[in-house]
């Protein structure tokens, strides 16, 4: 069961025109990604990186740009989280194909909520998107209306 892509598609359902498709997209391309603890030692590099990066709580978009901020090869993500199988908006990052989550290892909240990506930028494609549009997220409605 997933619960984010039903969510998704009964979203579609009730909404018409740019909204419907827009849903409809969401719905297509989310997926399942596993999230690594920040102690796992593949991600050993980043580790003086993330700790000087100062994890805000409710800041998820905010946090997860803050990574790409600090190294070019970290890209951003934004999908759901499934929180007792309630689909959540919420952003993390990638590096190396491993997929963390700053803000949940920083709170000391646990990473074995499901994570369900729908978007996966380059990191400086997610700066431009925070340059052009004044905030720190979410993207992910304006990406999908552009592929």
């Amino acid at each position: 069961m997933n619960p984010t892509k039903q969510t998704l598609e009964a979203f579609a359902k009730l909404t018409e025109g740019k909204q419907h498709e827009l849903w409809t997209k969401a719905a297509k391309r989310v997926k399942l990604v596993e999230i690594v603890p920040i102690s796992d030692p593949r991600l050993e590099p980043l580790k003086p990186i993330l700790k000087r990066i100062k994890a805000k709580e409710h800041e998820c978009y905010l946090n997860a740009l803050a990574c790409v901020l600090q190294q070019k090869d970290i890209e951003y993500v934004e999908g759901y989280i499934e929180v007792n199988g309630v689909p959540i908006d919420h952003a993390w990052n990638c590096w190396n194909g491993l997929y963390f989550d700053l803000t949940e290892e920083k709170l000391g909240t646990p990473t074995s909520f499901p994570h369900r990506q729908v978007m996966k930028l380059p990191g400086t494609e997610a700066f431009v998107f925070a340059m052009s549009s004044s905030r720190t997220g979410p993207y992910l409605f304006e990406w999908l209306d552009r592929n």
